[in-house]
């Protein structure tokens, strides 16, 4: 079960109906959890109308924590039109976040070392599917 802390709602627009409807969005991802595994079948903040039953994925901004739990990797879509500062205080809100989960959770807490910042959402789908299999090369 993903902890509150890791998750947001919201209300989005169909793209194919314009129906509006809530969502859960999950802003953090832990390995080897339910999260982890959507975002290598390309199901993670999938969604689907309730009116028409057309699906997507809701590209909404999230922090991965890498398995050895040091370093992580921030999805922000467009953060090339970000400041420097925008991407900062962004990054430190998913940080916070991640922390606040691992509390929630009773899990020890980590101490990010580095996150790296992308826009590339197939990088960080690669990079779950790589982990995923140690023969990967």
């Amino acid at each position: 079960m993903t902890p509150a802390a890791f998750q947001s709602s919201a209300s989005i627009s169909c793209a194919h109906c314009t129906h509006d409807f809530p969502v859960q969005l999950t802003h953090v991802v832990l390995p080897d959890t339910d999260d982890w595994t959507s975002l290598q079948t390309d199901d993670f903040n999938r969604v689907v109308c309730p009116h028409c039953r057309h699906d997507g994925v809701i590209m909404a901004p999230f922090l991965l924590l890498h398995a050895d739990r040091q370093y992580g990797t921030c999805f922000i879509t467009d953060c090339s039109q970000l400041s420097h500062d925008q991407q900062s205080q962004l990054v430190h809100h998913l940080r916070d976040r991640l922390y606040a989960g691992l509390e929630q959770l009773g899990l020890d807490p980590v101490e990010l070392n580095q996150v790296g910042v992308t826009e590339r959402y197939e990088m960080v789908i690669l990079l779950v599917q790589r982990t995923a299999d140690p023969s990967y090369n």
